[in-house]
């Protein structure tokens, strides 16, 4: 599977590394706290990225925002996302994270674990899709991963950057 070259991050026009907080798995929800987000750039259609796309339907307005579009450096180990089975392989690669609620609706993935092996986790459009519904009975998912995105575990992979406006 290729991954994509170029990377938007939208809110900055410049990524401090420094300032990316270490990751912390939330136990309540199938998101970490800290890290780093981005999506794809796609050049050349309505939206730069698919984040752009969802923002903008969710939200509003999304033109005129600072961004950043960056590469991740050739040594990045990253893990794919590209379909239920991807994200079970992974669970059982790095564990999950007790999860309080006495319902169990979901495994929560054990992000702080994840990072030893992996510096970005993406989720490709068709993994999005196929592990994102909060009311599928499947017991892995990525409820709240709203689009095609990366998830920068380790922020010292990210490369050379370049400020834009869109």
């Amino acid at each position: 599977m290729d991954i994509p070259k170029q990377w938007l991050h939208i809110g900055n026009n410049h990524i401090d590394i420094n300032l990316i907080e270490d990751i912390r798995n939330a136990p309540l929800f199938p998101k970490p706290d800290g890290g780093f987000w981005a999506s794809p750039f796609r050049f050349g259609t309505d939206y730069y990225s698919e984040w752009q796309g969802f923002s903008e339907y969710i939200w509003g307005k999304t033109k005129n925002e600072k961004a950043v579009i960056f590469y991740l450096k050739r040594n990045a180990r990253v893990y794919s996302i590209d379909s239920q089975e991807d994200l079970i392989r992974l669970i059982n690669e790095v564990g999950s994270v007790e999860n309080p609620f006495p319902i169990k609706t979901t495994t929560i993935l054990e992000f702080e674990k994840a990072k030893e092996y992996y510096d970005v986790i993406y989720l490709t459009s068709k993994g999005q899709q196929e592990t994102r519904n909060p009311f599928s009975k499947r017991e892995y998912k990525l409820t709240g991963w709203d689009c095609e995105s990366c998830l920068i575990l380790n922020p010292m992979v990210i490369g050379k950057q370049m400020p834009v406006s869109i």
